[in-house]
């Protein structure tokens, strides 16, 4: 054993020594730092907003974050803190739209581990002129630690997916009951091998799990799919990063996926073609012009279209050791299109 340590950890550093150099993008905005709360910023989702026809945060977007000292904290689309949500730690947010028998609402879904059980956590945003992010249920699971929460509205319905280190999944349907409290469906339940941490949903149905040696698997959200289908994405190249967390973005150049890199110095880019999987590059977040570079990557998410000042699209990463205070940075999308040739 003794002389198997050392050759073990020398294949360990030739694997990440061997990736690609990232391209280099600049952050544009960032967050205010929460430590004046004893929280830490992390797992970010963006609501694009864009409703015309709404006022408020349903109109004008934001990013929803967890914190330490809070359950969430809510951020306007140029860093500032606009509400700050109390309760106990969460993580692995993701947003989406709540259908309802006359309107709809936004629904902010997250784990949470608290006395050895995992929750899924949801929270609602109103449509309204006094719109403000409120509590709205959690639901027990059995699930082990949490290892990645994903959700999207698939052929009409709220379709949330929370899953485990084991590679265990639950797939719920999220629908409000007649008294307004969320009422949780369990539509499926199956498990994923070699998975590893982060999952995405995309508009078709398709839910993509991080792969822990390469790639992502793809399995159709189908709730009538049996046996379910959990196919490898081909394509994937050797000696690229393995991802720790995955978000779906589209543009009109394609569908892409965007993943922290397992050796959390960079981020990858992977586009979606119909052949498979095309690893695109990687990129590297740089705190403004000529400043240091995000340290200790921790969470990303994404989206493709016009977002108030990014008009090609956002990327938000969570920056884990910004001088001792977190925080995240915006990063316009076209930049990283472009310092990836794409």
């Amino acid at each position: 054993m003794k002389t198997l340590l050392p050759i073990l950890g020398a294949l360990l550093v030739t694997s990440c020594a061997s990736l690609p150099p990232p391209a280099i993008v600049v952050a544009t905005h960032e967050t205010a730092s929460p430590t004046d709360q004893g929280g830490r910023v992390g797992s970010p989702a963006i609501w694009s907003g864009g409703l015309v026809n709404e006022p408020g945060l349903v109109r004008s977007g934001f990013i929803a974050s967890a914190a330490r000292g809070d359950s969430l904290v809510i951020h306007d689309l140029e860093g500032r803190v606009i509400q700050r949500v109390a309760g106990a730690p969460v993580t692995d947010l993701d947003v989406a739209v709540l259908p309802l028998a006359d309107s709809y609402a936004l629904v902010v879904a997250a784990a949470r581990r608290r006395s050895g059980q995992t929750s899924l956590v949801l929270f609602r945003l109103d449509r309204g002129a006094d719109q403000e992010v409120r509590p709205w249920g959690e639901v027990a699971t059995d699930l082990s630690r949490p290892a990645g929460l994903c959700m999207r509205q698939v052929r009409g319905v709220l379709t949330a997916v929370i899953l485990d280190g084991r590679g265990q999944v639950l797939q719920f349907a999220v629908e409000e009951a007649p008294s307004g409290a969320p009422a949780l469906r369990e539509t499926r339940r199956f498990r994923v091998p070699n998975a590893g941490p982060g999952c995405a949903i995309d508009p078709g149905g398709r839910l993509f799990v991080s792969h822990r040696r390469r790639g992502f698997w793809s399995i159709p959200l189908d709730p009538s799919a049996s046996p379910i289908p959990v196919h490898l994405v081909p394509g994937t190249p050797r000696n690229v990063p393995r991802s720790i967390g995955v978000a779906f973005l589209n543009d009109r150049q394609g569908p892409y996926l965007t993943s922290l890199d397992h050796d959390r110095k960079g981020f990858s880019v992977w586009r979606l073609e119909r052949a498979g999987l095309n690893w695109a590059g990687r990129f590297s977040v740089l705190d403004g012009p000529g400043g240091p570079a995000v340290r200790s990557p921790g969470g990303i998410d994404a989206l493709g279209g016009g977002m108030g000042s990014f008009p090609g699209g956002l990327v938000v990463v969570q920056d884990e050791a910004n001088d001792g205070a977190p925080n995240l940075k915006y990063i316009d999308w076209t930049a990283v299109k472009e310092a990836l040739g794409l």
